[in-house]
């Protein structure tokens, strides 16, 4: 790091733990492994006394002991090179929050044996470690069709920050059966739980560009139980400007006036619009309320920085911009890289913002790049 803070292309090569020799032999439960425990003590925990590293392992069995190979037997959009998982950590004004998602691998490499892989995981997590399914199983129905269509069937997620106990989500695909049946899924599973007051409200009745532009695209839950569990839905905003994304937001009535836009224009440099890859809001709500609790802006900041030593500089303004310090992004992004900052754009792949209780939360989303370290594609399906 130099005299001003910045990574430099020294300051930020990897520790010896994060070399990139010899990744196509790994497995992926190594090499995800690995990513977790230079995060982890990047933040000052221990490996050993970090929830998430056993319950990784866990969730990537039996598929997790595969060799990685030289490129994906099925591209997983879960991360930006096709890795089947990605990693993410929160800042705020406590200690960080680390997070992994992962996307179930089946026998063979497609997408109904994935979704069957899916589905077996979450079953697993509530058998083997108590995770309630109850919310999940009135809804799964809907996005695990005969004949699954779209990028994946179901993705499961962890969050775990110190003084806490793992928190586990899981991602249902509103493309599941076709752009066309997006909406209908979404009313039925919304109903399902309890917001159908909410689906009309901010969806149905909702001003804004339509939903060929502003489009539902997941759906997901906490698997917890209690007044607190959340419902979200991500909205793929296409070839949307800093102020359409503003007006996206304007819905919650948590949303700062001005958080929105100005999240974009200090990731990507600029108003817009944005055409190379979607931002993405989401709205969380929860049983009983018809208001949004909490909005999320994740915008790709990999589509529109040239390299990782840009979107560096853009995400530590952005946490500066919000009162936030910067040092446990630093000391996270100096041990995660296993490259020179400069060699690539895909190891910071979004940045986000939400406010809880009306203080900021930044997200830096994390490429594991076992197979690149550029973005190999930007454009969405």
């Amino acid at each position: 790091m130099d005299r001003d803070g910045r990574v430099s292309d020294q300051g930020g090569a990897p520790v010896a733990s994060r070399s990139r020799a010899g990744i196509a032999a790994r497995s992926y439960e190594e090499h995800g492994v690995e990513g977790i425990t230079a995060l982890s003590r990047a933040v000052g925990i221990p490996p050993e006394d970090n929830p998430l590293i056993p319950i990784f392992r866990r969730m990537v069995q039996p598929w997790g002991s595969r060799a990685i190979g030289e490129r994906p037997l099925r591209w997983s959009d879960a991360s930006n090179d096709g890795t089947p998982y990605e990693y993410s950590v929160a800042f705020g004004a406590r200690l960080p929050e680390m997070r992994f998602m992962v996307e179930a691998q089946g026998e063979a490499p497609d997408l109904c044996s994935n979704q069957h892989a899916g589905r077996a995981l979450s079953e697993r997590l509530g058998r083997e470690l108590g995770v309630p399914l109850d919310r999940a199983r009135r809804i799964e129905d809907l996005f695990l069709p005969g004949e699954p269509r779209g990028i994946f069937a179901v993705w499961h997620a962890v969050a775990w920050k110190p003084g806490s106990t793992p928190a586990f989500k899981v991602y249902y695909n509103l493309l599941s059966q076709g752009p066309e049946a997006s909406a209908q899924l979404l009313e039925e599973a919304l109903t399902r739980l309890g917001l159908a007051s909410s689906y009309r409200a901010y969806y149905r009745d909702a001003p804004g560009r339509g939903p060929e532009l502003d489009q539902p695209i997941y759906f997901s839950l906490d698997l917890a139980s209690g007044p607190e569990a959340r419902v979200k839905v991500y909205r793929r905003h296409r070839g949307a400007t800093a102020a359409d994304v503003e007006a996206a937001c304007a819905a919650a009535p948590s949303h700062r006036p001005g958080d929105g836009a100005a999240l974009c224009r200090i990731a990507a440099g600029g108003d817009g619009p944005f055409e190379k890859k979607p931002p993405i809001t989401c709205l969380s709500f929860v049983e009983g309320e018809i208001a949004p609790s909490a909005v999320t802006v994740h915008f790709p900041i990999c589509a529109y920085a040239d390299d990782d030593s840009v979107a560096y500089d853009r995400i530590r303004a952005l946490l500066v911009s919000h009162g936030l310090l910067t040092a446990h992004y630093e000391s996270m992004l100096r041990a995660f890289a296993s490259r020179p900052l400069a060699a690539g754009n895909g190891l910071q792949s979004y940045a986000s913002l939400r406010r809880y209780r009306g203080a900021p939360r930044v997200t830096v989303y994390l490429g594991p790049e076992a197979y690149s370290p550029v973005v190999a594609r930007v454009a969405q399906a």
